[in-house]
Protein backbone atom coordinates (compact mmCIF):
# COMPACT_ATOMS: atom_id res chain seq x y z
CA UNK A 1 0.00 0.00 0.00
CA UNK A 2 2.08 2.84 -1.35
CA UNK A 3 0.84 6.10 0.35
CA UNK A 4 2.37 9.61 1.44
CA UNK A 5 3.06 10.84 4.94
CA UNK A 6 -0.25 12.25 6.52
CA UNK A 7 0.38 16.01 7.94
CA UNK A 8 -1.76 17.55 10.98
CA UNK A 9 -1.31 20.84 12.36
CA UNK A 10 -2.47 21.78 15.91
CA UNK A 11 -2.35 25.58 17.11
CA UNK A 12 -1.42 25.54 20.83
CA UNK A 13 -3.34 28.17 23.48
CA UNK A 14 -1.99 31.59 23.50
CA UNK A 15 -0.08 31.81 26.63
CA UNK A 16 -1.38 35.20 29.00
CA UNK A 17 1.26 37.80 29.14
CA UNK A 18 2.78 37.19 25.60
CA UNK A 19 2.54 38.95 22.41
CA UNK A 20 1.24 37.08 19.74
CA UNK A 21 1.84 36.55 16.28
CA UNK A 22 -1.23 33.80 15.80
CA UNK A 23 -5.01 34.32 15.68
CA UNK A 24 -7.82 34.57 13.66
CA UNK A 25 -7.59 38.01 13.06
CA UNK A 26 -4.70 40.31 11.32
CA UNK A 27 -1.34 38.80 11.25
CA UNK A 28 -1.70 35.53 11.92
CA UNK A 29 -1.96 31.82 11.83
CA UNK A 30 -5.87 31.29 10.99
CA UNK A 31 -7.86 28.45 10.09
CA UNK A 32 -9.68 29.12 6.10
CA UNK A 33 -11.96 27.73 4.11
CA UNK A 34 -15.05 26.08 5.97
CA UNK A 35 -13.13 22.29 5.63
CA UNK A 36 -10.92 23.45 8.12
CA UNK A 37 -7.90 22.38 5.67
CA UNK A 38 -5.47 25.46 4.90
CA UNK A 39 -3.49 27.59 7.43
CA UNK A 40 -2.54 31.41 6.60
CA UNK A 41 0.69 32.81 8.57
CA UNK A 42 1.46 36.27 8.01
CA UNK A 43 4.83 38.05 8.55
CA UNK A 44 4.87 40.74 11.14
CA UNK A 45 6.81 42.88 8.64
CA UNK A 46 5.26 42.13 5.43
CA UNK A 47 1.60 41.90 4.41
CA UNK A 48 2.10 39.11 2.04
CA UNK A 49 0.23 35.93 3.36
CA UNK A 50 2.06 32.48 3.54
CA UNK A 51 -0.68 29.88 3.26
CA UNK A 52 0.12 25.88 4.04
CA UNK A 53 -2.21 23.33 3.19
CA UNK A 54 -2.46 19.96 5.46
CA UNK A 55 -4.88 17.24 5.99
CA UNK A 56 -6.15 17.81 8.64
CA UNK A 57 -5.55 21.52 10.54
CA UNK A 58 -6.94 21.93 14.67
CA UNK A 59 -7.09 25.14 16.31
CA UNK A 60 -7.37 26.36 20.18
CA UNK A 61 -10.61 25.32 21.72
CA UNK A 62 -12.20 26.41 25.00
CA UNK A 63 -12.30 22.26 26.01
CA UNK A 64 -9.12 20.56 25.85
CA UNK A 65 -10.78 17.58 26.33
CA UNK A 66 -12.72 17.92 23.46
CA UNK A 67 -9.60 19.04 21.23
CA UNK A 68 -7.69 15.63 22.54
CA UNK A 69 -10.89 13.62 21.54
CA UNK A 70 -11.54 14.99 18.03
CA UNK A 71 -7.38 14.68 16.69
CA UNK A 72 -8.14 11.32 18.08
CA UNK A 73 -10.66 10.20 16.57
CA UNK A 74 -10.30 12.53 13.22
CA UNK A 75 -6.57 11.43 12.47
CA UNK A 76 -5.30 8.17 15.05
CA UNK A 77 -8.23 5.89 14.70
CA UNK A 78 -7.00 4.78 11.50
CA UNK A 79 -4.01 3.78 12.29
CA UNK A 80 -5.17 1.41 15.00
CA UNK A 81 -6.98 -0.31 12.23
CA UNK A 82 -3.84 -0.41 10.24
CA UNK A 83 -2.07 -1.93 13.61
CA UNK A 84 -4.78 -4.56 13.76
CA UNK A 85 -4.38 -5.39 9.76
CA UNK A 86 -0.67 -6.35 9.78
CA UNK A 87 0.42 -3.01 8.87
CA UNK A 88 3.23 -0.88 10.80
CA UNK A 89 2.61 2.53 11.87
CA UNK A 90 4.28 5.57 13.14
CA UNK A 91 2.75 8.93 14.95
CA UNK A 92 5.55 12.06 15.04
CA UNK A 93 4.55 14.91 17.12
CA UNK A 94 7.02 17.66 16.13
CA UNK A 95 7.18 21.81 16.62
CA UNK A 96 9.27 24.54 18.61
CA UNK A 97 9.73 24.17 22.62
CA UNK A 98 6.79 24.67 24.37
CA UNK A 99 4.05 23.43 21.46
CA UNK A 100 2.23 21.45 23.28
CA UNK A 101 4.13 18.06 21.26
CA UNK A 102 4.16 16.40 24.92
CA UNK A 103 0.34 17.03 25.85
CA UNK A 104 -0.84 16.24 22.17
CA UNK A 105 0.69 12.41 22.38
CA UNK A 106 0.43 12.07 26.14
CA UNK A 107 -1.93 14.61 27.98
CA UNK A 108 -2.38 14.74 31.04
CA UNK A 109 -4.44 12.63 34.48
CA UNK A 110 -7.88 12.94 33.23
CA UNK A 111 -6.81 14.47 29.71
CA UNK A 112 -5.20 12.06 27.75
CA UNK A 113 -3.35 11.72 24.56
CA UNK A 114 -3.10 10.23 21.77
CA UNK A 115 -0.76 7.62 23.55
CA UNK A 116 -2.87 6.34 26.06
CA UNK A 117 -6.11 6.31 23.99
CA UNK A 118 -4.29 4.46 21.38
CA UNK A 119 -3.60 1.69 23.52
CA UNK A 120 -7.08 1.84 25.09
CA UNK A 121 -8.73 1.40 22.00
CA UNK A 122 -6.41 -1.50 20.54
CA UNK A 123 -7.45 -3.63 23.72
CA UNK A 124 -10.85 -2.60 23.40
CA UNK A 125 -10.87 -4.07 20.04
CA UNK A 126 -8.88 -7.15 20.93
CA UNK A 127 -11.94 -7.78 23.80
CA UNK A 128 -14.50 -7.79 21.11
CA UNK A 129 -12.40 -10.06 18.77
CA UNK A 130 -12.12 -12.32 21.44
CA UNK A 131 -15.78 -12.14 21.85
CA UNK A 132 -16.98 -12.62 18.05
CA UNK A 133 -14.41 -15.96 18.59
CA UNK A 134 -17.57 -17.54 20.07
CA UNK A 135 -19.36 -17.77 17.35
CA UNK A 136 -17.00 -17.13 14.48
CA UNK A 137 -15.22 -20.22 12.38
CA UNK A 138 -12.14 -18.07 13.20
CA UNK A 139 -10.13 -18.34 16.96
CA UNK A 140 -7.79 -14.84 17.08
CA UNK A 141 -5.25 -15.16 19.59
CA UNK A 142 -2.83 -11.46 20.40
CA UNK A 143 0.44 -11.27 22.26
CA UNK A 144 1.16 -7.69 22.77
CA UNK A 145 4.74 -6.40 24.13
CA UNK A 146 5.63 -2.71 25.05
CA UNK A 147 8.76 -1.01 25.06
CA UNK A 148 9.75 3.06 25.86
CA UNK A 149 12.83 4.48 25.15
CA UNK A 150 14.77 8.01 24.79
CA UNK A 151 17.45 9.28 22.42
CA UNK A 152 19.23 11.57 24.59
CA UNK A 153 22.53 13.38 23.42
CA UNK A 154 22.53 10.37 20.48
CA UNK A 155 22.53 7.75 23.07
CA UNK A 156 19.40 5.27 23.24
CA UNK A 157 18.48 4.72 26.78
CA UNK A 158 15.80 2.25 28.02
CA UNK A 159 12.89 4.18 30.25
CA UNK A 160 11.62 0.76 31.72
CA UNK A 161 14.55 -0.42 32.38
CA UNK A 162 15.40 -0.55 37.23
CA UNK A 163 18.94 -0.75 36.14
CA UNK A 164 21.36 1.90 36.00
CA UNK A 165 22.89 1.30 33.07
CA UNK A 166 20.23 1.52 30.75
CA UNK A 167 22.10 2.48 27.19
CA UNK A 168 20.98 0.25 24.23
CA UNK A 169 22.47 -0.33 20.64
CA UNK A 170 21.00 0.26 17.47
CA UNK A 171 21.38 -2.78 15.07
CA UNK A 172 20.41 -3.38 11.41
CA UNK A 173 18.70 -6.59 10.43
CA UNK A 174 19.72 -8.35 7.21
CA UNK A 175 16.63 -6.67 5.45
CA UNK A 176 18.14 -3.36 6.07
CA UNK A 177 15.36 -2.83 9.17
CA UNK A 178 16.84 -1.72 12.59
CA UNK A 179 15.89 -1.91 16.33
CA UNK A 180 16.99 -1.52 19.34
CA UNK A 181 18.88 -4.02 20.63
CA UNK A 182 18.75 -4.50 24.77
CA UNK A 183 15.68 -2.65 25.23
CA UNK A 184 13.09 -4.32 27.50
CA UNK A 185 9.97 -5.27 25.75
CA UNK A 186 7.37 -5.78 28.56
CA UNK A 187 4.43 -8.20 27.89
CA UNK A 188 1.14 -6.73 28.32
CA UNK A 189 -2.08 -8.63 28.65
CA UNK A 190 -4.16 -5.31 29.78
CA UNK A 191 -5.35 -1.90 29.25
CA UNK A 192 -4.13 -0.87 33.09
CA UNK A 193 -0.57 -3.03 32.69
CA UNK A 194 0.24 -0.37 29.32
CA UNK A 195 -0.75 2.49 31.17
CA UNK A 196 1.37 1.55 33.62
CA UNK A 197 4.45 1.06 31.66
CA UNK A 198 3.15 4.33 29.98
CA UNK A 199 3.32 6.53 33.36
CA UNK A 200 6.63 4.38 34.53
CA UNK A 201 8.61 6.07 31.23
CA UNK A 202 7.18 9.37 31.04
CA UNK A 203 8.33 9.42 35.16
CA UNK A 204 12.20 8.26 33.59
CA UNK A 205 12.50 10.73 30.77
CA UNK A 206 14.52 13.47 30.90
CA UNK A 207 12.86 16.91 31.37
CA UNK A 208 14.67 19.93 32.46
CA UNK A 209 13.16 23.75 33.37
CA UNK A 210 14.38 26.13 30.05
CA UNK A 211 13.44 30.31 29.61
CA UNK A 212 11.06 28.72 26.79
CA UNK A 213 9.40 26.18 28.66
CA UNK A 214 9.25 25.16 32.47
CA UNK A 215 9.25 21.65 31.94
CA UNK A 216 11.30 21.24 28.88
CA UNK A 217 11.74 17.32 27.19
CA UNK A 218 15.58 17.16 26.48
CA UNK A 219 14.98 13.92 25.05
CA UNK A 220 12.61 12.17 21.62
CA UNK A 221 10.90 9.90 23.56
CA UNK A 222 9.58 6.49 21.26
CA UNK A 223 6.87 4.54 22.80
CA UNK A 224 7.22 1.14 20.55
CA UNK A 225 4.12 -1.50 20.39
CA UNK A 226 4.48 -4.96 19.12
CA UNK A 227 1.69 -6.92 18.06
CA UNK A 228 1.32 -10.71 17.23
CA UNK A 229 -2.05 -11.83 16.09
CA UNK A 230 -2.22 -15.70 15.17
CA UNK A 231 -5.80 -16.67 13.30
CA UNK A 232 -6.37 -20.32 13.55
CA UNK A 233 -8.91 -21.96 11.67
CA UNK A 234 -11.42 -24.07 13.79
CA UNK A 235 -12.48 -26.43 10.75
CA UNK A 236 -9.13 -26.93 8.30
CA UNK A 237 -6.73 -25.96 11.44
CA UNK A 238 -5.31 -23.36 9.12
CA UNK A 239 -3.18 -20.58 11.16
CA UNK A 240 -2.26 -17.72 9.80
CA UNK A 241 0.21 -15.11 11.80
CA UNK A 242 0.66 -11.41 11.25
CA UNK A 243 2.64 -9.20 13.41
CA UNK A 244 2.21 -5.55 13.17
CA UNK A 245 4.48 -2.44 14.87
CA UNK A 246 3.76 1.00 15.98
CA UNK A 247 6.11 3.72 17.01
CA UNK A 248 4.20 6.68 19.01
CA UNK A 249 6.96 9.47 19.00
CA UNK A 250 6.86 12.65 20.94
CA UNK A 251 10.36 14.11 19.34
CA UNK A 252 12.03 17.25 21.63
CA UNK A 253 11.29 20.45 20.73
CA UNK A 254 13.60 22.46 18.24
CA UNK A 255 14.70 25.75 19.49
CA UNK A 256 16.73 28.76 19.48
CA UNK A 257 19.88 28.64 21.99
CA UNK A 258 19.81 32.74 22.37
CA UNK A 259 15.94 32.35 23.56
CA UNK A 260 16.14 29.46 25.59
CA UNK A 261 19.39 30.91 27.41
CA UNK A 262 20.86 27.89 27.30
CA UNK A 263 24.19 27.10 28.92
CA UNK A 264 26.57 24.69 30.01
CA UNK A 265 24.51 21.26 30.13
CA UNK A 266 21.21 22.89 28.55
CA UNK A 267 23.45 24.34 25.46
CA UNK A 268 25.02 20.85 25.20
CA UNK A 269 21.44 18.87 25.27
CA UNK A 270 19.88 21.69 22.50
CA UNK A 271 22.76 21.58 20.26
CA UNK A 272 22.23 17.54 20.30
CA UNK A 273 18.18 18.25 19.97
CA UNK A 274 18.94 20.88 16.98
CA UNK A 275 21.67 18.63 15.48
CA UNK A 276 19.05 15.58 15.47
CA UNK A 277 16.20 17.49 14.35
CA UNK A 278 18.21 18.51 11.47
CA UNK A 279 19.57 15.56 9.93
CA UNK A 280 15.56 14.45 10.50
CA UNK A 281 15.19 17.42 7.97
CA UNK A 282 17.36 16.96 5.87
CA UNK A 283 16.10 12.79 5.08
CA UNK A 284 12.62 14.40 4.63
CA UNK A 285 13.69 16.36 2.38
CA UNK A 286 15.95 14.16 0.18
CA UNK A 287 13.02 11.67 0.50
CA UNK A 288 10.36 14.36 -1.11
CA UNK A 289 12.94 14.71 -3.54
CA UNK A 290 13.47 11.15 -4.36
CA UNK A 291 11.03 10.84 -7.54
CA UNK A 292 13.30 13.28 -9.50
CA UNK A 293 16.58 11.75 -7.75
CA UNK A 294 16.07 8.21 -7.33
CA UNK A 295 19.70 6.99 -6.91
CA UNK A 296 20.24 9.90 -3.75
CA UNK A 297 22.21 8.40 -0.47
CA UNK A 298 19.82 9.27 2.51
CA UNK A 299 22.09 10.03 5.69
CA UNK A 300 19.49 7.92 7.69
CA UNK A 301 22.91 7.06 10.05
CA UNK A 302 23.83 10.74 10.40
CA UNK A 303 21.47 10.75 14.02
CA UNK A 304 19.98 8.26 15.93
CA UNK A 305 17.07 9.66 15.58
CA UNK A 306 16.85 8.89 11.72
CA UNK A 307 18.14 5.20 11.74
CA UNK A 308 15.34 4.02 14.69
CA UNK A 309 12.61 5.78 12.23
CA UNK A 310 14.42 4.69 8.69
CA UNK A 311 11.36 2.19 7.43
CA UNK A 312 8.76 4.23 8.94
CA UNK A 313 10.27 7.31 6.73
CA UNK A 314 10.97 6.07 3.66
CA UNK A 315 9.88 2.15 3.60
CA UNK A 316 7.31 -0.20 4.96
CA UNK A 317 4.86 2.03 7.18
CA UNK A 318 2.21 4.28 7.57
CA UNK A 319 3.05 7.18 8.87
CA UNK A 320 1.48 10.42 10.27
CA UNK A 321 3.10 13.81 11.52
CA UNK A 322 2.03 16.21 14.29
CA UNK A 323 3.36 19.42 13.47
CA UNK A 324 2.37 21.80 16.69
CA UNK A 325 2.85 25.63 16.51
CA UNK A 326 3.04 27.67 18.92
CA UNK A 327 1.05 31.63 18.42
CA UNK A 328 3.66 33.48 20.03
CA UNK A 329 6.61 32.98 17.84
CA UNK A 330 6.00 33.63 13.74
CA UNK A 331 9.68 32.35 12.69
CA UNK A 332 9.49 28.82 14.61
CA UNK A 333 5.98 28.90 13.40
CA UNK A 334 6.89 29.20 10.29
CA UNK A 335 9.67 27.04 10.60
CA UNK A 336 7.69 24.22 11.66
CA UNK A 337 4.90 24.66 9.15
CA UNK A 338 7.23 24.48 6.01
CA UNK A 339 9.33 21.13 7.69
CA UNK A 340 5.45 20.13 7.63
CA UNK A 341 4.51 21.10 4.17
CA UNK A 342 7.98 18.82 3.21
CA UNK A 343 6.93 16.08 4.77
CA UNK A 344 3.60 15.70 2.69
CA UNK A 345 5.71 15.08 -0.42
CA UNK A 346 7.10 11.66 1.59
CA UNK A 347 5.53 8.79 0.03
CA UNK A 348 5.95 5.26 1.97
CA UNK A 349 5.55 1.27 1.00
CA UNK A 350 3.48 -0.37 3.77
CA UNK A 351 2.85 -3.76 3.88
CA UNK A 352 1.00 -6.63 5.56
CA UNK A 353 3.56 -8.51 7.54
CA UNK A 354 1.70 -12.11 7.69
CA UNK A 355 3.44 -15.11 7.52
CA UNK A 356 1.73 -18.48 6.49
CA UNK A 357 2.92 -22.15 7.89
CA UNK A 358 5.14 -22.38 4.33
CA UNK A 359 6.77 -19.08 4.46
CA UNK A 360 7.04 -19.56 8.34
CA UNK A 361 8.66 -23.10 7.12
CA UNK A 362 10.71 -21.66 5.04
CA UNK A 363 12.29 -19.01 7.82
CA UNK A 364 13.03 -21.14 10.12
CA UNK A 365 15.09 -23.01 7.44
CA UNK A 366 17.05 -20.22 6.45
CA UNK A 367 17.89 -19.53 10.05
CA UNK A 368 18.85 -22.69 10.26
CA UNK A 369 21.35 -22.90 8.06
CA UNK A 370 22.87 -19.74 8.77
CA UNK A 371 23.35 -20.89 12.42
CA UNK A 372 24.98 -23.99 10.98
CA UNK A 373 27.18 -22.01 8.63
CA UNK A 374 28.38 -20.32 11.66
CA UNK A 375 29.09 -23.59 13.59
CA UNK A 376 31.07 -24.50 10.91
CA UNK A 377 32.97 -21.40 9.82
CA UNK A 378 34.06 -20.51 13.38
CA UNK A 379 35.50 -22.40 16.56
CA UNK A 380 33.40 -20.53 19.31
CA UNK A 381 33.98 -21.42 23.08
CA UNK A 382 32.19 -24.24 24.74
CA UNK A 383 29.43 -21.76 25.90
CA UNK A 384 29.17 -20.02 22.29
CA UNK A 385 28.65 -23.58 20.92
CA UNK A 386 25.76 -24.45 23.69
CA UNK A 387 24.05 -21.58 22.77
CA UNK A 388 23.91 -22.08 19.00
CA UNK A 389 23.17 -25.63 19.51
CA UNK A 390 20.27 -24.97 21.81
CA UNK A 391 19.04 -22.14 19.00
CA UNK A 392 19.07 -25.00 16.39
CA UNK A 393 17.40 -27.34 18.53
CA UNK A 394 14.29 -24.24 19.29
CA UNK A 395 14.07 -23.91 15.36
CA UNK A 396 13.83 -27.76 14.50
CA UNK A 397 11.57 -28.15 17.24
CA UNK A 398 9.29 -24.98 15.53
CA UNK A 399 9.78 -26.77 12.29
CA UNK A 400 8.21 -30.00 13.32
CA UNK A 401 5.23 -28.47 14.96
CA UNK A 402 4.80 -26.75 11.44
CA UNK A 403 5.48 -29.70 9.81
CA UNK A 404 2.45 -31.52 11.52
CA UNK A 405 0.42 -28.99 11.19
CA UNK A 406 1.16 -28.99 7.23
CA UNK A 407 0.43 -33.18 7.52
CA UNK A 408 -2.85 -32.52 9.07
CA UNK A 409 -4.04 -29.76 6.62
CA UNK A 410 -2.61 -32.56 3.87
CA UNK A 411 -5.17 -35.27 5.87
CA UNK A 412 -8.01 -32.51 5.74
CA UNK A 413 -7.49 -31.73 1.87
CA UNK A 414 -8.05 -35.77 1.72
CA UNK A 415 -11.22 -36.02 3.78
CA UNK A 416 -12.32 -32.76 1.65
CA UNK A 417 -11.66 -34.59 -1.81
CA UNK A 418 -13.62 -37.99 -0.79
CA UNK A 419 -17.03 -35.62 0.49
CA UNK A 420 -16.72 -34.00 -2.55
CA UNK A 421 -16.56 -37.27 -4.58
CA UNK A 422 -19.43 -38.36 -2.56
CA UNK A 423 -21.23 -35.52 -3.51
CA UNK A 424 -20.48 -35.96 -7.03
CA UNK A 425 -21.99 -39.89 -7.12
CA UNK A 426 -25.04 -38.50 -5.24
CA UNK A 427 -25.60 -35.80 -7.75
CA UNK A 428 -25.13 -38.32 -10.47
CA UNK A 429 -27.77 -40.85 -8.81
CA UNK A 430 -30.37 -37.92 -8.30
CA UNK A 431 -30.23 -37.16 -12.30
CA UNK A 432 -30.79 -41.24 -12.53
CA UNK A 433 -33.46 -41.08 -10.88
CA UNK A 434 -35.26 -37.96 -12.28
CA UNK A 435 -34.89 -39.51 -15.53
CA UNK A 436 -36.47 -42.85 -14.17
CA UNK A 437 -39.37 -41.07 -12.61
CA UNK A 438 -40.49 -38.89 -15.99
CA UNK A 439 -41.80 -39.90 -18.90
CA UNK A 440 -38.40 -39.91 -21.41
CA UNK A 441 -37.96 -36.88 -23.84
CA UNK A 442 -35.24 -35.21 -25.24
CA UNK A 443 -34.76 -32.35 -23.11
CA UNK A 444 -34.69 -34.20 -19.88
CA UNK A 445 -31.77 -36.68 -22.04
CA UNK A 446 -29.72 -33.32 -22.51
CA UNK A 447 -29.97 -32.38 -19.06
CA UNK A 448 -28.70 -35.31 -17.53
CA UNK A 449 -25.84 -35.62 -20.24
CA UNK A 450 -25.00 -32.02 -18.78
CA UNK A 451 -25.12 -33.17 -15.07
CA UNK A 452 -22.80 -36.51 -15.97
CA UNK A 453 -20.48 -33.63 -17.70
CA UNK A 454 -20.20 -31.08 -14.77
CA UNK A 455 -19.47 -34.30 -12.22
CA UNK A 456 -16.44 -34.98 -14.22
CA UNK A 457 -15.55 -31.73 -14.66
CA UNK A 458 -15.29 -31.40 -10.93
CA UNK A 459 -13.56 -34.57 -10.32
CA UNK A 460 -10.63 -33.33 -12.09
CA UNK A 461 -10.64 -30.20 -10.87
CA UNK A 462 -10.30 -31.53 -7.47
CA UNK A 463 -7.82 -34.04 -8.75
CA UNK A 464 -5.72 -31.46 -10.44
CA UNK A 465 -5.36 -28.88 -6.55
CA UNK A 466 -4.93 -32.09 -4.89
CA UNK A 467 -1.72 -32.52 -7.52
CA UNK A 468 -0.67 -29.34 -6.64
CA UNK A 469 -1.08 -29.14 -2.76
CA UNK A 470 0.87 -32.51 -3.12
CA UNK A 471 3.98 -30.84 -4.87
CA UNK A 472 4.03 -27.66 -2.80
CA UNK A 473 4.37 -30.25 0.54
CA UNK A 474 7.03 -32.07 -1.64
CA UNK A 475 8.67 -28.12 -2.44
CA UNK A 476 8.79 -27.23 1.19
CA UNK A 477 9.89 -30.52 3.24
CA UNK A 478 12.58 -30.92 1.43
Amino acid sequence: MSDRIKVAVRIRKQQENLPTVCNVIGDTVSLINDDKKALRLSSPQKNAAKEFRFDYCFGFTDSMDSAQSTIYEKLVRGYVLHTLEGYNSCILAYGQTGSGKTFTMMGEKDNEGIVPRFCRELFEVFHMCHQDDQESDVITEFQVKCSFFEIYNEQVIDLLSHMSQRKCKIRERHDHSTFVEGVIEVPVHNVEEIISCIHRGNENRTVRSTNMNQESSRSHAIFHLSVNQKETHKKTGTVVECHSTCKLVDLAGSERLSNSAADGKLRQEGTSINKSLSTLGRVISLLAESGRYKNKLIPYRESALTWILKENLGGNSNTCLVACVSPENYYESLSTLRYASLAKNVRTSATVNSLSHIEQMEELKAKLRELQQMINNKKPTSAHQHTLEKRMEDIQRANFFLEQRMAKESQLADQALQTAKCERDSLASMALQMIESFNWNQPLNDYAIKLCERSKKLEKSLQKDRSFFDVTLQKYFT
